[in-house]
Protein backbone atom coordinates (compact mmCIF):
# COMPACT_ATOMS: atom_id res chain seq x y z
CA UNK A 1 0.00 0.00 0.00
CA UNK A 2 3.12 2.47 0.79
CA UNK A 3 4.73 1.97 -2.74
CA UNK A 4 1.15 2.38 -4.55
CA UNK A 5 0.99 5.74 -2.55
CA UNK A 6 4.15 6.56 -3.01
CA UNK A 7 3.87 6.10 -7.25
CA UNK A 8 0.74 7.94 -6.92
CA UNK A 9 2.33 11.13 -5.16
CA UNK A 10 4.64 11.17 -7.85
CA UNK A 11 2.84 10.64 -10.86
CA UNK A 12 0.98 13.38 -9.38
CA UNK A 13 4.04 15.84 -9.05
CA UNK A 14 5.78 15.32 -12.23
CA UNK A 15 3.42 14.43 -14.70
CA UNK A 16 0.08 15.86 -15.62
CA UNK A 17 -1.67 13.97 -18.57
CA UNK A 18 -4.86 14.73 -20.14
CA UNK A 19 -6.11 13.19 -23.53
CA UNK A 20 -3.13 11.86 -25.19
CA UNK A 21 -0.81 14.80 -23.84
CA UNK A 22 2.01 14.43 -21.41
CA UNK A 23 3.19 17.39 -19.05
CA UNK A 24 6.21 17.10 -17.47
CA UNK A 25 6.70 20.36 -14.79
CA UNK A 26 3.94 21.96 -16.03
CA UNK A 27 0.35 21.28 -14.90
CA UNK A 28 -1.43 22.28 -18.45
CA UNK A 29 0.80 20.75 -21.23
CA UNK A 30 0.01 22.77 -24.33
CA UNK A 31 -3.09 21.02 -27.10
CA UNK A 32 -0.37 21.09 -29.53
CA UNK A 33 2.43 18.87 -28.06
CA UNK A 34 2.32 15.14 -27.20
CA UNK A 35 5.05 15.68 -24.74
CA UNK A 36 5.89 19.14 -23.47
CA UNK A 37 8.34 19.60 -21.06
CA UNK A 38 8.99 22.80 -18.85
CA UNK A 39 12.29 23.57 -16.87
CA UNK A 40 14.34 26.49 -16.45
CA UNK A 41 17.49 25.13 -14.67
CA UNK A 42 17.95 21.66 -16.74
CA UNK A 43 17.40 20.34 -20.59
CA UNK A 44 16.52 17.22 -22.30
CA UNK A 45 19.58 14.52 -22.45
CA UNK A 46 19.15 12.61 -25.85
CA UNK A 47 20.48 8.67 -26.13
CA UNK A 48 24.29 9.43 -27.06
CA UNK A 49 25.83 6.63 -28.40
CA UNK A 50 29.11 6.17 -30.57
CA UNK A 51 29.08 6.52 -34.68
CA UNK A 52 28.85 2.36 -34.51
CA UNK A 53 26.49 2.03 -32.10
CA UNK A 54 23.81 4.60 -34.20
CA UNK A 55 25.00 2.58 -37.60
CA UNK A 56 23.99 -0.36 -35.72
CA UNK A 57 20.38 0.06 -34.74
CA UNK A 58 18.48 -2.10 -36.31
CA UNK A 59 15.52 -1.12 -38.80
CA UNK A 60 15.73 2.76 -37.42
CA UNK A 61 12.29 4.75 -37.41
CA UNK A 62 11.94 7.80 -39.84
CA UNK A 63 12.56 10.76 -36.96
CA UNK A 64 14.95 8.44 -35.08
CA UNK A 65 17.13 11.04 -33.10
CA UNK A 66 20.12 10.39 -31.37
CA UNK A 67 23.47 12.26 -30.30
CA UNK A 68 26.45 10.97 -31.94
CA UNK A 69 29.03 11.02 -29.19
CA UNK A 70 32.47 9.85 -31.72
CA UNK A 71 31.61 12.95 -34.28
CA UNK A 72 30.28 15.04 -31.58
CA UNK A 73 27.29 16.27 -33.63
CA UNK A 74 23.24 15.50 -33.62
CA UNK A 75 22.02 12.79 -36.18
CA UNK A 76 18.69 11.99 -37.35
CA UNK A 77 17.51 9.18 -39.54
CA UNK A 78 15.04 10.35 -42.57
CA UNK A 79 14.02 6.86 -43.66
CA UNK A 80 17.29 6.03 -45.82
CA UNK A 81 20.14 7.29 -44.40
CA UNK A 82 21.58 8.88 -41.41
CA UNK A 83 21.64 12.94 -41.91
CA UNK A 84 23.32 15.47 -39.40
CA UNK A 85 21.39 18.69 -37.44
CA UNK A 86 23.71 21.25 -37.51
CA UNK A 87 23.62 25.59 -37.12
CA UNK A 88 24.68 27.88 -39.99
CA UNK A 89 24.08 31.69 -40.56
CA UNK A 90 20.30 31.01 -41.35
CA UNK A 91 19.54 28.61 -38.46
CA UNK A 92 19.75 24.88 -38.32
CA UNK A 93 20.11 22.71 -41.40
CA UNK A 94 20.50 18.85 -42.10
CA UNK A 95 23.41 17.69 -43.59
CA UNK A 96 21.94 16.51 -47.09
CA UNK A 97 25.09 16.20 -49.30
CA UNK A 98 23.17 17.43 -51.99
CA UNK A 99 20.48 19.61 -50.69
CA UNK A 100 22.93 23.21 -50.05
CA UNK A 101 24.04 23.40 -54.20
CA UNK A 102 20.85 24.06 -55.94
CA UNK A 103 20.72 24.24 -59.92
CA UNK A 104 19.56 22.50 -63.36
CA UNK A 105 21.23 18.54 -63.55
CA UNK A 106 23.56 17.68 -64.48
CA UNK A 107 25.56 17.60 -61.69
CA UNK A 108 27.58 14.29 -60.16
CA UNK A 109 28.33 14.18 -56.68
CA UNK A 110 31.36 12.77 -56.03
CA UNK A 111 31.87 12.68 -52.67
CA UNK A 112 29.08 12.55 -50.32
CA UNK A 113 30.02 12.96 -46.51
CA UNK A 114 28.37 15.38 -44.53
CA UNK A 115 31.48 16.95 -43.77
CA UNK A 116 32.77 17.21 -47.39
CA UNK A 117 31.23 18.28 -50.58
CA UNK A 118 32.69 17.33 -53.66
CA UNK A 119 30.83 17.68 -56.79
CA UNK A 120 31.37 18.12 -60.75
CA UNK A 121 29.14 20.31 -62.19
CA UNK A 122 28.71 18.97 -66.16
CA UNK A 123 28.08 22.04 -68.44
CA UNK A 124 24.75 24.26 -66.50
CA UNK A 125 25.58 26.98 -63.94
CA UNK A 126 25.06 25.71 -60.63
CA UNK A 127 24.70 27.73 -57.60
CA UNK A 128 25.89 27.07 -53.43
CA UNK A 129 23.16 28.53 -51.49
CA UNK A 130 26.02 29.97 -49.40
CA UNK A 131 27.68 31.87 -52.05
CA UNK A 132 24.96 33.63 -53.78
CA UNK A 133 25.53 37.20 -54.76
CA UNK A 134 29.48 36.92 -54.03
CA UNK A 135 30.85 37.14 -58.03
CA UNK A 136 29.82 33.47 -57.98
CA UNK A 137 29.53 32.69 -61.64
CA UNK A 138 28.72 29.37 -61.62
CA UNK A 139 30.02 25.78 -63.25
CA UNK A 140 32.38 24.16 -62.69
CA UNK A 141 33.45 22.15 -59.32
CA UNK A 142 33.11 22.77 -56.00
CA UNK A 143 34.93 20.94 -52.76
CA UNK A 144 33.26 21.68 -49.88
CA UNK A 145 34.22 21.51 -45.66
CA UNK A 146 32.07 22.00 -43.18
CA UNK A 147 33.67 22.16 -39.38
CA UNK A 148 30.04 21.68 -37.45
CA UNK A 149 31.44 22.51 -34.05
CA UNK A 150 31.96 26.04 -34.84
CA UNK A 151 29.93 26.57 -37.83
CA UNK A 152 32.53 27.07 -40.29
CA UNK A 153 32.08 26.24 -44.12
CA UNK A 154 35.14 26.05 -46.13
CA UNK A 155 34.66 26.18 -50.23
CA UNK A 156 37.16 25.66 -52.70
CA UNK A 157 35.36 26.75 -56.12
CA UNK A 158 36.19 26.68 -59.82
CA UNK A 159 34.27 28.45 -61.86
CA UNK A 160 34.02 30.78 -65.08
CA UNK A 161 35.62 33.20 -63.07
CA UNK A 162 38.56 31.26 -61.63
CA UNK A 163 40.11 29.08 -58.87
CA UNK A 164 38.86 30.50 -55.08
CA UNK A 165 39.28 29.53 -51.47
CA UNK A 166 36.65 30.74 -49.27
CA UNK A 167 35.13 31.14 -46.04
CA UNK A 168 31.90 31.31 -44.08
CA UNK A 169 31.42 31.67 -40.44
CA UNK A 170 28.28 31.34 -38.61
CA UNK A 171 26.53 35.16 -38.77
CA UNK A 172 29.28 36.18 -40.66
CA UNK A 173 29.66 37.00 -44.34
CA UNK A 174 31.60 35.06 -47.24
CA UNK A 175 35.30 35.70 -47.40
CA UNK A 176 37.77 35.40 -49.95
CA UNK A 177 41.20 34.14 -48.75
CA UNK A 178 42.66 33.17 -52.16
CA UNK A 179 41.56 34.49 -55.60
CA UNK A 180 43.41 33.24 -59.16
CA UNK A 181 41.51 35.13 -61.83
CA UNK A 182 41.34 32.80 -64.91
CA UNK A 183 41.28 36.07 -67.57
CA UNK A 184 44.50 37.91 -66.71
CA UNK A 185 45.98 35.75 -63.88
CA UNK A 186 45.83 37.95 -61.08
CA UNK A 187 46.69 36.34 -57.31
CA UNK A 188 44.60 37.79 -54.45
CA UNK A 189 45.45 37.02 -51.13
CA UNK A 190 42.88 38.01 -48.69
CA UNK A 191 39.38 39.03 -49.13
CA UNK A 192 39.34 40.78 -52.46
CA UNK A 193 39.44 40.73 -56.63
CA UNK A 194 42.98 41.49 -57.09
CA UNK A 195 42.23 43.90 -59.55
CA UNK A 196 44.97 46.27 -58.57
CA UNK A 197 48.65 44.40 -59.42
CA UNK A 198 49.48 40.63 -60.58
CA UNK A 199 49.83 39.74 -56.60
CA UNK A 200 47.48 41.46 -54.43
CA UNK A 201 47.30 40.49 -50.75
CA UNK A 202 45.39 42.27 -48.14
CA UNK A 203 45.31 41.78 -44.18
CA UNK A 204 48.11 41.24 -42.05
CA UNK A 205 49.52 38.33 -39.71
CA UNK A 206 50.74 41.67 -37.00
CA UNK A 207 51.82 44.33 -39.27
CA UNK A 208 53.64 41.64 -41.51
CA UNK A 209 51.69 41.09 -44.80
CA UNK A 210 54.25 38.86 -46.18
CA UNK A 211 57.67 37.08 -45.00
CA UNK A 212 59.95 35.91 -47.82
CA UNK A 213 62.80 33.48 -47.09
CA UNK A 214 61.16 32.32 -43.38
CA UNK A 215 64.04 29.80 -42.75
CA UNK A 216 66.91 32.20 -44.08
CA UNK A 217 67.63 35.82 -42.77
CA UNK A 218 64.69 37.03 -44.89
CA UNK A 219 62.73 40.21 -45.84
CA UNK A 220 59.32 41.41 -44.75
CA UNK A 221 56.35 43.54 -46.30
CA UNK A 222 54.20 45.54 -43.59
CA UNK A 223 51.15 47.51 -43.76
CA UNK A 224 49.48 50.63 -41.52
CA UNK A 225 53.34 52.45 -41.54
CA UNK A 226 54.49 50.49 -44.68
CA UNK A 227 58.11 48.81 -44.09
CA UNK A 228 60.43 46.67 -45.89
CA UNK A 229 62.33 44.83 -42.68
CA UNK A 230 65.54 42.69 -43.42
CA UNK A 231 65.80 39.91 -41.03
CA UNK A 232 62.88 41.85 -39.22
CA UNK A 233 59.04 41.72 -38.97
CA UNK A 234 56.36 43.29 -36.60
CA UNK A 235 53.92 40.83 -34.73
CA UNK A 236 53.29 42.10 -31.00
CA UNK A 237 56.59 43.32 -30.87
CA UNK A 238 59.52 43.38 -32.82
CA UNK A 239 61.50 40.63 -33.76
CA UNK A 240 63.79 39.12 -36.37
CA UNK A 241 62.99 36.00 -38.92
CA UNK A 242 66.57 34.35 -37.41
CA UNK A 243 68.54 35.28 -34.44
CA UNK A 244 70.79 38.36 -35.06
CA UNK A 245 70.65 41.90 -36.41
CA UNK A 246 68.03 43.61 -38.16
CA UNK A 247 66.92 46.40 -40.25
CA UNK A 248 64.22 48.54 -41.72
CA UNK A 249 63.07 51.12 -44.13
CA UNK A 250 59.76 52.61 -44.38
CA UNK A 251 57.33 55.75 -44.69
CA UNK A 252 55.05 57.35 -42.36
CA UNK A 253 51.76 57.71 -43.98
CA UNK A 254 50.88 61.13 -42.30
CA UNK A 255 53.74 62.86 -44.00
CA UNK A 256 55.51 60.63 -45.86
CA UNK A 257 58.56 61.08 -44.98
CA UNK A 258 61.22 57.89 -45.71
CA UNK A 259 63.02 56.82 -42.78
CA UNK A 260 65.56 54.08 -42.46
CA UNK A 261 66.69 52.25 -39.13
CA UNK A 262 68.29 49.56 -37.31
CA UNK A 263 68.16 48.80 -33.62
CA UNK A 264 71.34 50.33 -32.47
CA UNK A 265 73.80 47.28 -31.99
CA UNK A 266 71.18 44.93 -30.44
CA UNK A 267 70.42 41.61 -31.60
CA UNK A 268 67.66 38.86 -30.83
CA UNK A 269 68.91 35.23 -29.18
CA UNK A 270 66.40 32.62 -30.54
CA UNK A 271 64.69 32.80 -34.67
CA UNK A 272 61.45 34.75 -34.48
CA UNK A 273 62.61 36.32 -31.07
CA UNK A 274 62.36 39.64 -29.60
CA UNK A 275 64.52 42.42 -30.69
CA UNK A 276 64.60 45.94 -28.90
CA UNK A 277 65.87 49.53 -29.27
CA UNK A 278 64.61 50.22 -32.58
CA UNK A 279 66.38 53.72 -33.54
CA UNK A 280 66.06 55.72 -36.77
CA UNK A 281 69.18 56.43 -38.59
CA UNK A 282 68.58 58.42 -41.56
CA UNK A 283 65.25 60.75 -42.35
CA UNK A 284 64.18 61.91 -45.74
CA UNK A 285 61.82 64.78 -46.18
CA UNK A 286 58.90 65.48 -48.72
CA UNK A 287 61.02 68.48 -49.81
CA UNK A 288 64.16 66.31 -50.21
CA UNK A 289 65.82 67.19 -47.02
CA UNK A 290 68.09 64.65 -46.18
CA UNK A 291 69.12 63.87 -42.11
CA UNK A 292 71.78 61.66 -40.37
CA UNK A 293 71.35 61.37 -36.67
CA UNK A 294 68.63 63.55 -37.21
CA UNK A 295 64.82 63.24 -37.99
CA UNK A 296 64.57 67.23 -38.26
CA UNK A 297 66.62 67.73 -41.15
CA UNK A 298 66.44 71.78 -42.23
CA UNK A 299 69.06 71.47 -45.03
CA UNK A 300 69.64 69.23 -48.21
CA UNK A 301 71.81 67.28 -46.04
CA UNK A 302 71.64 67.84 -42.33
CA UNK A 303 74.82 65.96 -40.02
CA UNK A 304 73.74 65.64 -36.44
CA UNK A 305 77.82 63.98 -35.81
CA UNK A 306 81.14 63.83 -37.38
CA UNK A 307 82.22 63.86 -41.22
CA UNK A 308 85.18 62.61 -42.72
CA UNK A 309 85.92 62.79 -46.24
CA UNK A 310 89.03 63.04 -48.54
CA UNK A 311 87.98 66.07 -50.39
CA UNK A 312 84.66 68.05 -50.29
CA UNK A 313 83.71 70.07 -53.44
CA UNK A 314 81.81 73.70 -52.95
CA UNK A 315 79.74 75.70 -55.40
CA UNK A 316 80.30 78.61 -54.40
CA UNK A 317 80.42 82.30 -56.24
CA UNK A 318 84.14 83.22 -55.92
CA UNK A 319 85.79 86.46 -54.41
CA UNK A 320 87.35 88.17 -57.66
CA UNK A 321 85.09 91.29 -56.99
CA UNK A 322 87.48 92.73 -54.86
CA UNK A 323 89.69 93.21 -58.10
CA UNK A 324 86.93 95.40 -59.24
CA UNK A 325 87.49 99.43 -59.71
CA UNK A 326 83.93 100.16 -57.93
CA UNK A 327 84.81 98.14 -55.18
CA UNK A 328 84.91 99.80 -51.85
CA UNK A 329 88.31 98.50 -50.28
CA UNK A 330 88.42 99.75 -46.54
CA UNK A 331 91.64 101.47 -45.90
CA UNK A 332 93.62 99.43 -43.01
CA UNK A 333 92.82 102.38 -40.45
CA UNK A 334 89.00 101.44 -41.27
CA UNK A 335 89.46 98.14 -40.79
CA UNK A 336 91.57 98.69 -37.44
CA UNK A 337 88.14 100.36 -36.19
CA UNK A 338 85.97 98.13 -36.71
CA UNK A 339 88.02 95.21 -35.03
CA UNK A 340 88.24 97.39 -32.03
CA UNK A 341 84.51 97.88 -32.31
CA UNK A 342 83.49 94.61 -33.35
CA UNK A 343 85.84 92.08 -32.21
CA UNK A 344 86.09 90.23 -35.30
CA UNK A 345 87.30 90.79 -39.54
CA UNK A 346 84.48 93.35 -41.46
CA UNK A 347 82.56 90.73 -43.81
CA UNK A 348 83.13 87.80 -41.77
CA UNK A 349 80.61 86.23 -39.01
CA UNK A 350 81.22 86.51 -35.36
CA UNK A 351 82.06 83.52 -33.02
CA UNK A 352 78.83 84.01 -31.77
CA UNK A 353 77.32 83.73 -34.94
CA UNK A 354 79.23 80.25 -36.00
CA UNK A 355 77.87 78.69 -32.87
CA UNK A 356 74.58 79.64 -33.34
CA UNK A 357 73.74 79.09 -37.27
CA UNK A 358 76.90 76.65 -37.67
CA UNK A 359 79.69 77.65 -40.39
CA UNK A 360 78.58 77.59 -44.32
CA UNK A 361 81.98 76.59 -45.83
CA UNK A 362 81.23 77.98 -49.25
CA UNK A 363 80.31 80.55 -47.99
CA UNK A 364 82.90 81.22 -45.88
CA UNK A 365 85.31 80.53 -47.57
CA UNK A 366 84.73 82.91 -50.27
CA UNK A 367 84.63 85.99 -47.78
CA UNK A 368 88.40 84.38 -46.21
CA UNK A 369 89.31 84.95 -49.73
CA UNK A 370 88.10 87.96 -50.03
CA UNK A 371 90.22 88.91 -46.97
CA UNK A 372 93.19 87.63 -48.67
CA UNK A 373 92.87 89.55 -51.85
CA UNK A 374 91.90 92.66 -50.01
CA UNK A 375 95.52 91.80 -47.63
CA UNK A 376 96.94 91.18 -50.98
CA UNK A 377 95.56 95.05 -52.64
CA UNK A 378 96.85 96.30 -49.18
CA UNK A 379 100.38 94.54 -49.65
CA UNK A 380 100.65 95.80 -53.00
CA UNK A 381 99.41 99.32 -52.07
CA UNK A 382 102.58 99.38 -49.36
CA UNK A 383 105.03 98.01 -51.46
CA UNK A 384 104.77 101.45 -54.20
CA UNK A 385 104.74 103.32 -51.28
CA UNK A 386 108.03 101.89 -50.04
CA UNK A 387 109.55 102.26 -53.69
CA UNK A 388 108.49 105.44 -53.66
CA UNK A 389 110.45 106.23 -50.50
CA UNK A 390 113.59 104.38 -51.77
CA UNK A 391 113.59 106.84 -55.11
CA UNK A 392 113.32 109.81 -52.70
CA UNK A 393 116.91 108.91 -51.17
Amino acid sequence: MKYLLAIIIFCTLTFTCAAQNVGIGIQTPHASAALDVTSSTRGILFPRMSTIARLAINNPAQGLLVYDSTIKQMQYYDGSSWRAIFPDNTGWRTGDPIAPIQGTTPFIPILTENDKRLVFVGGTDIQDLALAGTGWKGGGLIVKGVDYEVGVYDYLTFDGNGIEARRLALGETIKRNLTLNRYNGNVAIGDNGGSHARLEISGSVGASVAMFGADKYGVTISADNPEIGFNYFYNNGTKTIKAGYGGYIGMTPGNGNIYIGNFDGAQSTTNFGAITGASIKMYILQNGNVGIGTTNPTYKLSVNGNIRSKEVVVESNWADYVFKDDYALLSLKETEKFILENKHLPGVPSAKEIQENGLAIGDLQTKMMAKIEELTLHIIELEKQVVALKNRK
